[in-house]
């Protein structure tokens, strides 16, 4: 004969052990799905930014170029990997740079700058989506 006792609610020990577990697992998966989607959000803007080889000059964070809305680069310096420009438009300047698990930003209106990590960013002049002159130094 098996042995169960009450708990204080009224639910076998068994019963409840078995609710706790699903619960869990609930949980689990609830964890899994949200970080799946984060990931895939991620994945989603990291697809949208093109990397074009013009700008590799800027890898140790010290050029001068022009960029399009959408572009960006891959960094070696100051815990930055990767430096984009999601937003350019004569109203908005958006730059983000990533690097350790981390986003970094910084934004505004033209003339901008702004200081991420100790790198310098200007932007002196936009013309429709491309910021013509982008100054970055450490």
């Amino acid at each position: 004969m098996e042995h169960t006792t009450k708990t204080k609610g009224g639910a076998t020990r068994r019963a409840a052990a078995r609710s706790r577990k699903a619960a869990m697992g609930a949980v689990a998966l609830a964890l899994t799905v949200t970080g799946v989607a984060a990931h895939s959000a991620a994945a989603a803007d990291t697809r949208a930014i093109s990397y074009p080889s013009r700008l590799k000059k800027c890898a140790d964070l010290d050029c001068k170029v022009q960029v399009k809305k959408g572009e960006g680069f891959r960094a070696h310096r100051f815990w930055i990997e990767r430096v984009t420009f999601p937003q350019i438009s004569k109203n908005n300047i958006q730059i983000k740079a990533y690097g350790d698990g981390t986003e970094m930003g910084c934004g505004g209106t033209p003339p901008l700058h702004c200081t991420i990590n100790g790198v310098d960013f200007t932007v002196k002049d936009v013309r429709g989506n491309t910021a013509r002159t982008v100054r970055i130094h450490p």
